[in-house]
């Protein structure tokens, strides 16, 4: 299997417990992202691991479509932009078990949840994930599909025009 993960490597990402899970499972795992752990993470890395950073848009998605589960072990996040453009891609998602990952997932729509900091539980979440990798992939997909920018913009130009008509 391979894991993919997009994120800006910092601590708060935890991507050095991905690290040693994917290592724990003999999985490969590309990480996309660069940072000021960039050093570090590459010494913890072994031979299965790849980073790439700076991915043209075109390359980013090619890679996503290469991968069969996309992983986010962040204890912060913002809004979740990276997962939904897995789901987008259909990819089954592991992700900490924090609130904006909950939001944006609908509570597990196209995801299964880690206890964030647990090694043990995200080594076993990816272990399950590939279980469920059918129902995941297609939840995921659907999911995915309830983010787009059309709609976005209508509902926010909806709450808009109700605090002017207010």
């Amino acid at each position: 299997m391979t894991i993919i993960c997009v994120a800006r490597l910092v601590k708060t990402k935890r991507i050095d417990q991905l690290i040693k899970a994917a290592a724990w499972l003999k999985d490969n795992l590309m990480v996309v992202g660069n940072g000021p752990q960039e050093k570090c993470l590459k010494q913890l890395a072994g031979n299965r691991v790849k980073f790439f950073k700076n991915l043209p848009r075109k390359e980013l998605i090619r890679r996503l479509k290469q991968a069969d589960i996309f992983c986010l072990p962040s204890v912060v996040e913002g809004f979740g932009i990276a997962t939904i453009e897995a789901m987008a891609c259909g990819l089954p998602c592991v992700l900490a078990d924090i609130p904006v990952n909950r939001e944006v997932t609908h509570n597990g729509q196209g995801a299964v949840f880690f206890e964030p900091e647990n090694i043990n539980d995200l080594a076993e979440k990816l272990k399950l994930i590939r279980r469920l990798c059918r129902q995941k992939r297609t939840e995921a997909l659907v999911l995915a599909k309830t983010y787009s920018w059309n709609r976005i913009y209508r509902e926010t130009k909806a709450v808009y025009e109700t605090c002017f008509h207010n």
